[in-house]
């Protein structure tokens, strides 16, 4: 079989260090190292080199780079040529914007989850209205395609009830962590983020983006209401869109310094793997308040540096995390700080939480996840067939 797999959000600037980007280059790796009989075509941006992969066929599409956002009005169009060209067998669309439609070749399309659909008043808001047409024509190439990935059974029931998508038709295949995520002794740990951020003390971590469903104003607000009821730690907010000039972090900033905990909040910015192990193996507890997941590839790092946990009780996130963390309601500011006071008196219970933690990471493996993908593969080609 020939596959052809969309590997452009690995190369995108706006997607490679997301979610998106780390999926798509972290599968497609595994995928040829597994990778015993199946052909792949690997599309990619225009005329950017690829070096990371090579046992590959690499296939370059016209890409618009200004404005990037556009490029959503023909890639599909592109996919559906490409298709036909490159005599596929079977083509994975890993960006819900560029879905193809082709006759006579099942594309199998990767939707984590629903996020953009399920929150539509704030995503009408926070993107250009270009993109919202691009989102909406998303939804209805997702509904028509041939067959879906997702991320988590969360996720895929939302999908069949949602879009009344069969539910025989989608498959899930929950993501690995990197290889380069790992759990590093506290205090070498430590010393490394003081001698990075002049960072000290117990702190409260979060990695991720900044949009609306992550509910960092509740996560500002109960921090301060914990600095308010004698907690003496600070707050770490990782990612690189902490950085941004945009208006939802203009918003979270005036609301840190409403609360008046500036000096108690720290904004590293994009962290690197190996630094990033260090803020999970060092921190009190990692905190994630997200009103909606498909996975939380966070969630599974935090376990495998046995950082304890403090989570969201919402959508996907207990299915991951399972019973290695104290869970809270993200809209109950009163339910957090009880189970907050709840986490900091229970030391032998959070010493259970983080040893069964580190145990059930290493379920979540990129190995394991390409391993099902490529069974994916070979059953959507014996469909095909019959």
């Amino acid at each position: 079989m020939r596959i052809g797999f969309d590997l452009r959000p690995a190369l995108k600037k706006n997607s490679r260090r997301r979610g998106i980007g780390r999926y798509t280059s972290s599968l497609f790796g595994a995928l040829q190292s597994a990778n015993q009989h199946f052909e792949f075509v690997a599309y990619t941006l225009g005329s950017q080199t690829c070096s990371d992969f090579r046992d590959c066929e690499l296939r370059r599409l016209f890409y618009l780079k200004y404005p990037s956002r556009l490029n959503w009005l023909f890639e599909p169009y592109l996919f559906q040529r490409a298709i036909q060209k490159d005599r596929l067998d079977l083509f994975h669309a890993t960006d819900v914007t560029a879905i193809p439609r082709s006759k006579g070749v099942p594309v199998l399309a990767t939707v984590h989850d629903l996020i953009p659909w399920v929150f539509w008043d704030e995503t009408v808001r926070s993107v250009p209205k270009d993109f919202t047409c691009a989102l909406e024509v998303a939804r209805r190439r997702i509904a028509g395609t041939d067959w879906l990935l997702t991320s988590s059974k969360y996720s895929k029931q939302d999908i069949a009830d949602r879009l009344g998508f069969p539910l025989d038709r989608i498959e899930v295949t929950y993501l690995g962590c990197s290889n380069r995520i790992l759990p590093q002794e506290e205090r070498f740990a430590r010393e490394k983020l003081k001698a990075l951020y002049q960072l000290e003390g117990p702190f409260l971590f979060y990695v991720g983006g900044s949009d609306f469903r992550k509910n960092l104003p509740f996560l500002i607000r109960v921090f301060s209401r914990a600095r308010e009821e004698g907690y003496s730690g600070k707050l770490v907010l990782a990612g690189e869109t902490f950085c941004w000039d945009v208006s939802e972090m203009r918003g979270l900033k005036r609301l840190i310094s409403k609360c008046g905990v500036e000096s108690s909040v720290v904004f590293p910015g994009y962290v690197e793997d190996e630094v990033l192990s260090c803020f999970y193996s060092a921190c009190e507890f990692f905190v994630f308040p997200s009103l909606y997941e498909g996975f939380g590839i966070p969630v599974v790092e935090a376990l495998k540096c046995g950082a304890p946990l403090l989570l969201s009780d919402r959508t996907s996130i207990p299915e991951v995390a399972g019973d290695c963390a104290f869970y809270f309601n993200p809209e109950n500011e009163d339910d957090f700080s009880a189970v907050f006071r709840e986490a900091l008196e229970s030391g032998e219970k959070v010493r259970e939480f983080r040893a069964r933690g580190m145990e059930r990471a290493a379920r979540f493996t990129w190995e394991r996840t390409a391993a099902e993908v490529l069974a994916l593969y070979d059953k959507i080609g014996d469909r095909k067939v019959k």
